[in-house]
């Protein structure tokens, strides 16, 4: 057991932490691509940087296989759809060289790494292990829910269920949430935040799509986090002097039960930016995140608290309510 289990750790969650890390610029690479595809129509398929290079990939690149961005040949067939692989894509404005791809080109990507995660947002296919084969061999769907899904053939998607988005929420524990947001509020209370967040949870997942479109941007983390140099700026002193900040117990409600609040969508200085609103009668209170921002103490890209405040409920009509 022993041998299986070091083997597991150190070299099959080593696969795919890398793996995942590969994707995870690739689909960050693939964005770029879609900007830039006016001066540089086409994508090269860049020799492997691997010691043992992947014969099934090798064709591609000592080929110099090159086709136009927009080829639906990358739907299915990209750098990092094999466990391991690191060959790239170069963007040019060089010739196309199609090599025949189109002509029923087998799959080729390994089990889980189907679809090209630029444009599928997804670093793990849906036909992963981790996955179940279907909504009725879930864990996440009991008993009637279970016989009703398979009784009216509903296709699998992972991505939007709502019973996993619910798994999710639960396997958090929000009673330390509650206490690490409360430090922070105690901290900025006492002038001194230092830069410390706490995650409240994720965006969910059904409304993705229809912000990205309303906000004309893509969506590239689902985290929602709280910086307390962010709350110390919603909760100042003058802020509450003018009646204009939150009441610091609605702040701390409604935070932790943000999945309840509805969502509205507007710009400000120019930066698209997701406001989860409160009503409260006469007035109602927004909590305002600002999409892909990069915190540099947890390094990573997040929804990102930016302010909180106290507004007149008629200043409603400026947003666009989606949920």
């Amino acid at each position: 057991m022993a041998p299986l289990t070091g083997k597991y750790c150190d070299q099959w969650l080593n696969t795919e932490y890398n793996t995942a890390v590969i994707r995870a610029h690739r689909a960050a690479d693939w964005k770029h691509f879609e900007t830039e595809k006016d001066v540089y129509p086409n994508l090269r398929w860049m020799q492997t940087t691997s010691a043992e290079p992947d014969p099934v990939h090798m064709n591609f690149w000592s080929s110099r296989l090159t086709l136009p961005v927009d080829d639906p040949f990358w739907d299915h067939h990209h750098p990092g759809e094999r466990w391991g692989c690191k060959c790239t894509c170069e963007q040019t404005d060089e010739p196309v060289n199609d090599l025949g791809v189109h002509d029923n080109i087998p799959d080729t990507a390994s089990k889980g790494l189907h679809g090209n995660p630029g444009q599928t947002g997804q670093l793990f296919s849906e036909d992963h292990p981790y996955y179940p084969k279907n909504c009725g061999s879930c864990p996440f769907n009991k008993a009637v829910k279970n016989r009703m899904r398979l009784f009216l053939n509903k296709q699998k998607d992972c991505e939007s269920c709502q019973a996993c988005q619910q798994a999710i929420k639960s396997s958090v524990d929000m009673k330390l949430v509650r206490q690490q947001l409360m430090h922070l509020i105690e901290n900025c209370n006492n002038n001194r935040p230092t830069g410390s967040s706490v995650q409240l949870g994720i965006l969910p997942s059904k409304y993705i799509k229809r912000i990205e479109e309303k906000l004309g941007t893509d969506i590239v983390s689902v985290r929602l986090l709280v910086n307390d140099k962010q709350i110390a700026h919603a909760l100042r002193t003058v802020k509450r002097f003018r009646g204009a900040a939150v009441d610091e117990s609605e702040f701390i409600e409604e935070l932790l039960n943000i999945d309840k609040l509805e969502i509205g969508l507007l710009y400000e200085n120019n930066r698209p930016t997701i406001h989860f609103i409160s009503r409260h009668g006469s007035y109602f209170n927004k909590y305002v995140f600002r999409i892909n921002e990069y915190d540099k103490r947890s390094k990573t890209t997040n929804i990102a608290f930016i302010t909180a405040g106290k507004i007149d409920s008629v200043i409603l009509d400026q947003y666009e309510i989606i949920k």
